[in-house]
């Protein structure tokens, strides 16, 4: 079985236009779109109300109705049944949100349109939604592919093509120096403060301290793949390298960078994110690539713990240059706009989004630098970019048409977050725990019933109950936590009290 399994997900060249993996993304565009609307026209009494303070009822309706107009959809179309029932229940989504989105201008067209200032840059839910994206395919993805629901053209390409699981990894780094880009503006906006507690020798150690769960995560899921003999796709990272280890490099490498700028003190480097950004994007734009793709592609023999996991290794290198470049997406177009308001973010990454992709057409037909996920080539590290901009950009325009020209407050019950689904807002905000709990469940199944023997309709339900099973942990954690800060805040006061008496 083990053999089987792992057959089942080797040897895939991919699918044959990007364009279709970012059709296959865009469901969930569609779905927030809806589930959107369908809130607002249900009424507004559980739309101002935050996931903690909604009641048991009103909190079981929004999943409810979240796990139908999201989740469900989000499944069906990463299964062999995206042609054609998952495209027609996309294109059903679209209609049907427009029609909804353009009687509720109708009806607001009479009241008072909202402020300028209700639409301004300020406004980042739209990352919550790109982010929570994110995560969620990834879930599916990583159950899906060892059922034949999922299509294979999907699958981890084995050296070249456009593989929809390939993109998922390079989306993660992305989406982590996207945020990692807020730190930067922050700096260049308190540079006293930058100044007189700044860095020390010390912080550069602190990055190590903060990838050690990583890697100790990723030591034991090692250890235990080995000790249980589960399957093992050998060429996706190496004999004994996940993606918890690269994670964990991620988490120490850019940050020593970032704490070397700083430490240097040079206000040319802090004054200018794009110079010091070079660091890392001149290297890898100027590697010799053939040379290190015959690295990674032409050695069969095992020798050495390098040659065993030279695809997580090397891989590396590209995985810091996206790293990078996200953070210059957040710094420039994202965070800073909340100390600067005359940067129109909008345009901006949309002309981001459209250089992006003739870069990436122009060195893939014109160099003939085909994309490699193995190698992590410039090609893949661009249209990684490509797809991961126009996925925030479409959610950026997607907040733009529910708050333009709309009633105080219906625009103010979208930016409070309190319409955003509650599930995509946990998921963006317990990204690492969900991103374990999916690991364990996708274990678990796997190691209790053969997947690859089970049919197309019980594996789409055994997918979407996972899910479902992901985004409900993942709210009772929510809910445990703040159980916690409660009871901890109420100590804390009773001891004052007690104190003062």
């Amino acid at each position: 079985m083990k053999l089987r399994k792992e057959e089942f997900v080797t040897g895939h060249d991919g699918s044959n236009s990007p364009f279709e993996i970012i059709w296959i993304c865009s469901s969930i565009i569609w779905s927030c779109w809806c589930y959107m609307e369908l809130l607002l026209l249900l009424g507004n009494r559980s739309c101002g109300k935050s996931s903690s303070s909604l009641s048991s009822f009103r909190l079981c309706r929004r999943i409810l109705l979240e796990s139908i107009i999201i989740w469900f959809p989000m499944v069906l179309v990463q299964t062999n049944y995206l042609y054609p029932y998952g495209c027609i229940l996309m294109i059903f989504q679209i209609i049907l949100a427009s029609i909804l989105t353009f009687r509720r201008r109708r009806r607001n067209e009479s009241g008072n349109n909202s402020d300028d200032d209700n639409n301004d840059s300020n406004n980042l839910n739209y990352v919550t939604l790109y982010r929570s994206t994110i995560y969620y395919l990834t879930f599916v993805a990583i159950l899906a592919v060892d059922f034949e629901l999922f299509p294979r053209k999907l699958c981890k390409t084995e050296i070249h093509g456009y593989g929809f699981m390939d993109v998922g990894a390079a989306s993660f780094v992305i989406s982590s120096g996207i945020i990692q880009g807020k730190s930067y503006v922050f700096v260049n906006h308190n540079k006293k403060l930058s100044s007189s507690t700044g860095v020390s020798w010390y912080t550069l150690f602190k990055p190590l301290r903060n990838a050690m769960p990583l890697i100790i995560i990723g030591i034991l899921r090692c250890i235990l793949n080995k000790e249980i003999d589960y399957q093992e796709h050998v060429t996706e990272y190496g004999l004994h390298w996940n993606f918890f280890f690269t994670l964990g490099v991620l988490a120490i490498i850019p940050t020593i960078r970032k704490q070397c700028i700083l430490l240097s003190g040079s206000k040319f480097i802090l004054s200018s994110p794009r110079r010091s950004s070079l660091v890392v994007v001149v290297p890898r734009s100027s590697q010799e690539e053939e040379e290190e793709g015959a690295a990674v592609m032409n050695s069969s023999i095992v020798y050495d713990f390098f040659r065993g996991n030279r695809e997580g290794i090397l891989g590396c290198i590209g995985y810091i240059f996206l790293h990078s470049c996200g953070e210059l997406i957040g710094q420039y177009y994202i965070f800073n706009n909340v100390h600067d308001s005359n940067v129109d973010s909008g345009s901006g990454s949309g002309s981001i989004t459209i250089l992006l992709w003739i870069l990436h057409f122009g060195i893939e037909y014109l160099f003939q630098f085909t994309v490699s996920r193995r190698t992590t080539n410039l090609s893949f590290c661009l249209w990684s970019l490509a797809h991961n901009i126009t996925l925030l950009w479409s959610f950026k325009t997607l907040l733009l048409v529910l708050t333009t020209n709309l009633t105080n407050n219906t625009c103010q019950s979208i930016q409070n977050m309190n319409i955003i689904p509650i599930g995509m807002n946990l998921i963006n905000q317990y990204g690492l725990i969900s991103f374990l709990i999916a690991n364990l469940m996708t274990g678990f199944i796997n190691l209790m019933i053969p997947t690859i023997d089970i049919s197309d309709p019980i594996a789409i339900w055994i997918v979407y109950i996972y899910i479902c099973s992901i985004s409900v942990v993942v709210l009772l954690y929510d809910k445990l936590m703040l159980s916690m800060s409660h009871n901890k805040s109420t100590t804390v006061k009773l001891k004052l009290k007690k104190k003062n008496e």
